[in-house]
């Protein structure tokens, strides 16, 4: 048998075992060293440690100086020169670090909340109590609720969305106008005094801390 043949040989052989070997759940493999949005809300723990990044990893570049900025120095309330002294001369642009940080941070915090209040409705476990599965719904409706503000407030007209893998199927959409947005951060907000607890506990919100943004949104309003 000659160098042709077998090469022959060898790639049929190959594509025999491609077309064999290859099926429509050949990228469906469940991870069995990791948790899954499937497996990980088993448990109270593990749905009360789902909502602990919504206090601080969703908010990280937002509180770090954004906020200072689009707050306090853009209100002349404060000032230093070296640190978002552009807020206070009123001379901020898209290129802004401190937007553009804030910017991100807010569409985290958002993601994140929708992506917590998804799993929760679909992937609690029976094990899983109404109690704390009602408790980190309202911390994400409540995160989703005060991103949204801050952004209505600060750049208006936003796109509103609750399903982050549509978002990535679709992304290109149309701004929300204004009446609309604050529309959907009341609604977030009575979602979350409707599923908070009367009383925080470890640093946790209670429903009194969304009754008081609801009070100034609608303030706002």
């Amino acid at each position: 048998m000659n160098k042709l043949k077998i090469f022959s040989l060898a790639g049929l052989l190959g594509l025999s075992m491609l077309s064999t070997g290859c099926s429509d759940d050949f990228l469906e493999i469940v991870p069995e060293s990791n948790y899954t949005g499937e497996s990980f809300y088993s448990s109270d723990e593990a749905v009360l440690k789902a909502g602990e990044p919504l206090y601080n990893r969703a908010w990280f570049n937002f509180n770090r100086r954004a906020i200072l900025g689009i707050g306090s120095y853009r209100a002349n309330d404060a000032w230093n020169p070296y640190a978002t002294a552009e807020f206070a001369r009123f001379q901020t642009t898209a290129l802004t670090p401190e937007l553009i940080q804030a910017w991100s941070s807010l569409h985290l915090a958002v993601t994140m909340g929708n992506s917590i209040i998804k799993d929760l409705n679909n992937n609690c476990g029976s094990n899983v109590s109404d109690q704390a599965k009602n408790r980190v719904l309202g911390e994400a409706y409540l995160t989703r609720a005060t991103a949204y503000f801050y952004m209505v407030r600060t750049w208006g007209p936003c796109i509103l969305f609750e399903d982050n893998d549509g978002v990535v199927v679709s992304p290109l959409r149309p701004l929300n106008p204004e009446e609309d947005v604050f529309k959907f951060v009341i609604r977030d907000l009575r979602k979350a005094i409707e599923y908070l607890p009367e009383t925080g506990s470890n640093g946790r919100v209670s429903k009194y801390e969304a009754k008081a943004i609801l009070a100034k949104v609608l303030l706002a309003h």
